[in-house]
């Protein structure tokens, strides 16, 4: 039997390239290995093909790539960039990936290592077109990927695997020789908590009058700490926390639950809130992770409330030290002569004052940056210039409207200015007419005759449709994102929906 052909490294590079360039992902350098850019972050991508391993035992089912030792990959180890080793199934169009920072870490230790998968995965996924993880006995995970998804994939990457740079996948012979090791020489850690204890050390830490005390002392306003504290109250009275755990417990540090709260807080229980009670629910959620972690790890510092006296002394003294390295403070202004920018020190500095906070108080914060700076950078601002440059700077972005995705199984983007766009687009030319027979919980698609009867206050919200339809848009990102998937789902449309 002839030996099978498999795509050239140029055609692999060539296929990869055409498969991320719908999802805003560009090349910046190199072939393969390639530098690209993944909204806004760089990271090296090594493809190879895949094939039979041809093992001793003979078992078809375990394919394989093998990655050479070659010089031009040390550039890649000694970076500090995400590395992404990317195998090609060409018959099944798929993709595998492993974890990226054990990948790094075996970059040319042998003359070549070889990374595992399994044809039945690569089948399946072909088949489902969907993601798929498995864990491999002694050879860590591995994710399979449908073509249309590798961008989604790519921009999402480290929700997959943990975030470790000496990461040493579970059952391996490294990982049992470091375990005989520490056991050897008396060091064995003490016992971590299991997933479960730890959700419950996090469930049982709340007291209301410590949490809203932890927020006063923050620095937080009344009328924060009551909505903050409103809504964690709810979830505590209501157990949607623990009805949600599962979303918790896969991770095994607090540090981790800052995903989980993102993912809670959008879940189907609460599509009927709009985008701002999630945004609440969110901040308050992460606060009370950070009192959390001060009352089980005992390792978050609070930011005591300091006196008129105290702050007009630590001004004093920040000016006195910025006065003597003034000549060293960087900025450049614009022809108008104002600040065009912000530098990294000082955007460090300001940044607890910003982040997580609904309403921050901007002239704290201007007052740090006037400090921080030569008064000739700052003397011609006007308070509209400063919340001009506030816009620009990269903890502004928290404050951006969250929009739509959807790419289709012939990979066509459907995205518009906003979500609501995108959800009617979607809808008007997908077969209205069969999607408005679904049966959702909650009726969305209306004639004229039911129009008529919708109370008027609920009206502005509809908007009308080729064809006479009329589609009610008064639903969080979210939620929409959610009837799109069901919509998917129930006309076997295959799209990919991602909130952006």
């Amino acid at each position: 039997m002839a030996a099978p052909k498999y795509p050239t490294p140029a055609a692999l590079v060539f296929t990869f390239l055409e498969d991320v360039k719908r999802h805003k992902i560009k090349s910046i350098s190199g072939f393969n290995p390639s530098l690209i850019n993944v909204d806004g972050e760089p990271m090296y991508v090594f493809i190879k093909n895949l094939s039979p391993a041809q093992l001793s035992n003979d078992n078809p089912d375990v394919w394989r790539i093998q990655m050479p030792k070659r010089e031009d990959l040390n550039v890649v180890k000694e970076s500090d960039k995400l590395f992404v080793l990317l195998g090609y199934d060409y018959a099944r169009k798929v993709y595998t990936s492993w974890n990226p920072y054990w990948c790094k870490q075996r970059i040319n230790v042998a003359e070549s290592c070889s990374m595992y998968s399994r044809l039945s995965l690569q089948k399946r996924v072909a088949l489902s077109q969907k993601i798929e993880k498995l864990q491999l006995q002694n050879d860590g995970d591995v994710v399979c990927i449908p073509r249309l998804l590798l961008g989604p994939y790519l921009k999402n990457i480290r929700d997959y695997y943990p975030e470790e740079s000496l990461y040493i996948p579970v059952g391996s012979s490294i990982q049992k020789r470091q375990k005989e090791e520490r056991e050897n020489n008396g060091c064995e850690k003490q016992k971590s908590p299991t997933h479960e204890e730890l959700f419950e050390q996090f469930i049982a830490c709340y007291d209301v009058d410590a949490y809203n005390k932890f927020l006063e002392d923050k620095g937080f306003g009344h009328d924060v700490i009551s909505i903050y504290s409103g809504r964690l109250s709810s979830f505590i009275t209501l157990k949607l926390l623990e009805k949600h755990k599962d979303l918790f417990t896969e991770f095994d540090s607090l540090a981790d639950y800052r995903r989980a709260i993102n993912r809670f807080c959008w879940q189907s229980d609460f599509n009927t809130f709009d985008d701002d009670w999630h945004i609440a629910a969110q901040a308050a959620l992460k606060q009370y992770l950070l009192y959390a972690e001060l009352h089980i790890t005992g390792k978050i510092t609070i930011r005591v409330r300091m006196t008129k006296e105290q702050k007009s002394l630590q001004a004093q003294t920040f000016n006195q030290e910025k006065t003597l390295f003034d000549d060293e403070v960087k900025y450049e202004l614009d022809a108008y002569g104002k600040l065009k920018d912000l530098d990294n020190t000082i955007m460090g500095q300001t940044e607890p004052l910003v982040r997580d906070i609904d309403y921050p108080d901007w002239t704290e914060v201007i007052k740090h940056v006037k400090a921080y700076y030569p008064s000739k950078a700052t003397e011609k601002m006007t308070p509209a210039d400063w919340m001009k440059l506030f816009e620009r700077v990269s903890w502004s972005q928290k404050k951006k409207r969250k929009a739509l995705r959807i790419t289709t199984l012939e990979g066509m983007l459907i995205e518009r200015e906003n979500a609501t766009e995108t959800f009617l687009e979607a809808i008007e030319h997908n077969y209205p007419d069969l999607i408005a027979e679904i049966p959702f919980g909650h009726k969305f698609i209306f004639t004229q005759e039911e129009l008529a009867q919708t109370p008027n206050r609920d009206k502005m919200n509809v908007h009308l449709l080729k064809g006479g339809l009329y589609v009610n848009v008064k639903y969080s990102t979210r939620a929409k994102a959610d009837i799109l998937q069901r919509i998917s789902d129930e006309l076997d449309l295959n799209w990919t929906v991602e909130i952006i």
